[in-house]
């Protein structure tokens, strides 16, 4: 019973302020703007909050966000709190703002989905430029306009990505005219519509009855519409009845029309429909996008294909007790021809489109049904769950630091789906560490190909060194660390202490560079020295490699939050306290470690991103791409398996779209610590803007048994998940003298919390 709120977001000059006016007289959304309601508290007469943000603002500090956030609230009270509808312009501002936001509000209000109004700089700046020469506004100048926009990049780009990341941003192209702008804003505030398609028996109304009562959509059956119409007698009826009969399909009108009054009859702002039967062919689509333009958002289209033997089957068996006039066996032949006919280059269209789903309908109902729900539940769902690889390196690799692994991650709402481990023969000659290290080994066996560098590379080397890149190879200098063994009769360990001794610059992903002096043999430049000495602790380590395959669900904890807060810096002394690594470096001792960690013996490996997790994922676990719940969904929106094997190869690509900008280099790199949701829209981005892109998705079959994880995100009768919980990792990592009690009350209500 609380209000709606939209959060309207664009840069500066991007039009949100004439949108907003638009949205509010159409729709009744009341405008709410962070900016305004700030200066009308500061100048507000006798107001104590006026006083504070005067004060805060004449010294040059922020406002803090739980001050913007109390005035937004307050002004919603005063508008009209239960079922108000709000636009909030120019908050969040920052990934700050947003989080102050959800700690202060939480689910005291329904958020939908932001709008966020893209536009180039170039154009924003033109604008600015242009309404400075009325507005009088002393920040329209071309300085303080491009400081905005850096300030827009940094600040609040990131919360646009996170919000799209969960599913509730919808982006609208500012650069068009404000009449067609208009118009995209406008089918925001229409119906949802998800379109299930399939041939005749294909299986959509069981489907559809599922999918409806599951996620609260109003199913409309395009043929039971048109059948009703037949049944009516009227001129358009029998003509509905003709086609029918042969097996042909019915005009695109007729069929637009009846279901444009089936929405309208039930709801028509904000309602959600499940479409079945429609469209069917390249026409149909056309006549809809002419009858609604931008007035219904299609969220999905989902395609259940089956064989035609077991359609007509289906058919047949049907047609035993329905009654159906189509039911036969010379109208289902003619209906399956007309579907194969049409049907497909739809299919074609929406495929190349990107807006296409598929799912096999020949499986059992059960396992058709997990299928259908696994795709909803990746598009439309907010918080797709993430996957990585968790393993102890050597100087921590025992039994009961593995034990510490597994309650730490539980305790931080990572639920551990797999364990596994890999013998210590194996580590080397089973080649997992050359596989598990290729690119720091790669780099440190052969000096980086010119395209592998690009310009910030080669600039921060000479800022570093005070010499160029070029300069450095031309003299013999730069050397990569394995050739560097034998040309400086050098062991791994000396050539490790040599490195570890000096400052050492990461030029790349992999590529770290020291410049050591070798006494004799002069100063040279050492790539990545420290990959033989730590591959041969590897070797040596004696213990078999113990790894967890999780999984852990944003906003709760993001890829962001996993490494940064629960894994921490790779350099365990600058990682919090509360981090996994904090934690071995806090108490080695106690946890049994030979010597305190550092950079390079930092105790745990995490995957470090989406595409990396998946690739170790396969690595460790055996996991194929079709069943990896993460695999699946990029298949399942068009990438095609061949492009996504070159993908776990690490390769450079040029041009990933990331926090509004695109960026080139190794992929890892380029995708770390994006959650799956905006992985999923980056790499469809990333195809589609390549010559040539197309996308093609594949038919989603259910998981194998020996791999079944609940990839759907909900409890699965085929699989459990083994929870590991240890009192004393519960209760504190260094033991107590006071609180037992307590102690016990944390470990039970913890174990409560877990079967929830």
């Amino acid at each position: 019973f609380g209000p709606s709120v939209i959060f309207v977001l664009g840069g500066p000059g991007s039009g949100k302020g004439t949108q907003c006016t638009a949205i509010s007289e159409k729709f009744g959304y009341q405008h709410l703007s962070a900016g305004d309601l700030l200066r009308e508290e500061r100048t507000r007469p006798g107001s104590e909050l006026g006083e504070m943000i005067e004060g805060l603002i004449s010294k040059g500090q922020l406002v803090p966000s739980r001050i913007t956030v109390q005035l937004l609230l307050q002004a919603m009270e005063r508008h009209g709190w239960e079922g108000g509808k709000f636009l909030i312009d120019g908050f969040p501002r920052s990934l700050e703002n947003l989080r102050t936001w959800e700690a202060e509000v939480g689910q005291r209000v329904a958020l939908h989905p932001a709008i966020f109004f893209e536009c180039s700089e170039e154009v924003m700046e033109a604008r600015l430029l242009e309404r400075g020469k009325s507005s009088g506004r002393s920040d329209d100048n071309a300085e303080t306009i491009r400081k905005r926009f850096r300030t827009f990049v940094e600040q609040s780009v990131p919360v646009a990505d996170e919000l799209e990341g969960k599913g509730c941003l919808r982006r609208i192209s500012a650069e068009q005219t404000v009449e067609k702008v208009t118009e995209d804003v406008e089918k925001l505030f229409g119906p949802t519509v998800m379109f299930v398609l399939g041939a005749p028996g294909a299986g959509k109304k069981t489907q559809c009855e599922r999918i409806a009562g599951a996620y609260g959509y109003c199913h409309l059956s395009a043929g039971d519409l048109l059948r009703q119409k037949a049944a009516e007698g009227s001129e358009q009826g029998e003509l509905i009845k003709h086609c029918i009969l042969e097996g042909k399909v019915v005009p695109s009108a007729i069929t637009v029309e009846l279901l444009q009054e089936a929405m309208r009859a039930h709801h028509w702002e904000g309602g959600k429909y499940l479409i079945s039967g429609f469209p069917k062919n390249i026409e149909n689509l056309q006549a809809w996008e002419e009858r609604f333009g931008k007035q219904v958002n299609v969220d999905l289209t989902l395609n259940l294909e089956c064989s035609a033997e077991k359609m007509e089957s289906r058919l047949l068996e049907r047609g035993k007790t329905d009654g159906r006039l189509d039911d036969n066996p010379e109208t289902i032949k003619k209906r399956l021809v007309t579907s194969q006919e049409e049907f497909e280059p739809l299919l074609r269209h929406l495929d190349a489109q990107g807006s296409l789903r598929r799912v096999s309908s020949g499986q059992n109902l059960e396992d058709t049904w997990s299928c259908v729900r696994e795709v909803i539940n990746n598009e439309l769902a907010p918080h797709p769950k993430n996957y990585a690889i968790v393993f102890l390196k050597p100087l921590a690799n025992s039994a009961e630091n593995f034990r510490f692994l597994q309650s730490y991650l539980t305790l931080h709402n990572v639920t551990v789906l797999k364990t596994g481990a890999v013998s210590a023969e194996s580590l080397i000659s089973g080649g997992f560490f050359d596989q598990q290290y290729s690119q720091i080994l790669n780099y440190a066996h052969r000096l980086p190909e010119p395209q592998e560098l690009t310009a910030g590379a080669h600039q921060g080397f000479e800022a570093a060194f005070g010499l160029s890149w070029s300069d450095a190879l031309l003299a013999n200098r730069v050397h990569a660390a394995f050739p560097a063994l034998d040309t400086f009769s050098l062991s791994p360990a000396e050539l490790n202490e040599a490195c570890r001794s000096v400052t050492q610059h990461k030029l790349a992903s992999s590529l770290t560079v020291a410049e050591v002096d070798l006494g004799a043999d002069g100063i040279v430049f050492v790539v990545n020295g420290f990959a033989p000495f730590w591959r041969e602790t590897f070797a040596q380590s004696g213990n078999d490699l113990r790894w967890l395959a999780v999984e852990f669900a944003p906003p709760t904890v993001s890829w962001e939050t996993f490494r940064s807060e629960l894994m921490g810096s790779t350099d365990p002394e600058e990682a919090p306290k509360t981090s996994i690594r904090g934690q071995f470096l806090q108490h080695w001792e106690k946890l049994g470690l030979p010597w305190k960690p550092n950079k390079l013996h930092n105790c745990v490996h995490a995957s470090a991103g989406p595409l990396e997790g998946l690739r170790e994922w396969h690595l460790l676990a055996g996991t194929q791409l079709k069943d990896h719940p993460l695999g699946r969904s990029l298949l399942s929106c068009g990438l095609v398996e061949e492009m996504l094997q070159e993908w776990l190869q690490n390769p450079i690509v040029e041009g990933w779209h990331r926090s509004g900008q695109e960026v080139s280099g190794h992929l890892f790199s380029c995708s770390e610590s994006m959650d799956h949701g905006t992985l999923r829209m980056a790499a469809r981005r990333h195809v589609l803007s390549r010559p040539g892109g197309v996308l093609n998705s594949w038919p989603l079959m259910a998981i194998s048994a020996s791999q079944q994880m609940d990839a759907s995100g909900e409890a699965s009768a085929k699989a459990e998940v083994l929870t590991f919980l240890h009192f004393n990792d519960v209760y504190n990592v260094e033991p107590r003298k006071k609180e037992p009690v307590g102690g016990i009350a944390r470990f039970t209500t913890r174990m409560a919390e877990l079967r929830q």
